[in-house]
């Protein structure tokens, strides 16, 4: 079973500053030989956060941080190296990066 999620965004040329609104689909794929999952969750100080769904045993896929700045998608940063998946529905990034005002992109594959 594949479900879609589309979500708009924008790129913005570093360049020339001119900004392209886009698209983005997210995909949740299940099939015999693997679940991937995703959450789009609101960001915060470094810690907990809570992702309905995983679970310790999985496998932590990746983490993006969106940064948005009034309304827009200005970058996306790789956080994946700092998070562990420390609980059931529970994720953590204790002395890592803040997140506050931008969201979070979380991808796993059940175990």
């Amino acid at each position: 079973m594949t479900s879609l999620t589309y979500v708009k965004g924008f790129i913005v040329d570093s360049v020339t500053g001119i900004r392209d609104e886009v698209d983005i689909l997210l995909t949740d794929i299940k099939n015999e030989k693997s679940d991937h999952r995703h959450a789009l969750i609101v960001g915060g100080a470094a810690g907990n956060f809570t992702v309905t769904g995983i679970d310790v045993g999985d496998k932590l896929d990746e983490v993006l941080l969106y940064h948005v700045t009034a309304g827009d998608l200005d970058s996306i940063s790789d956080l994946t190296a700092e998070f562990t998946i420390s609980a059931l529905n529970t994720i953590n990034n204790t002395l890592g990066t803040a997140s506050t005002a931008s969201k979070l992109l979380v991808r796993w594959t059940k175990a």
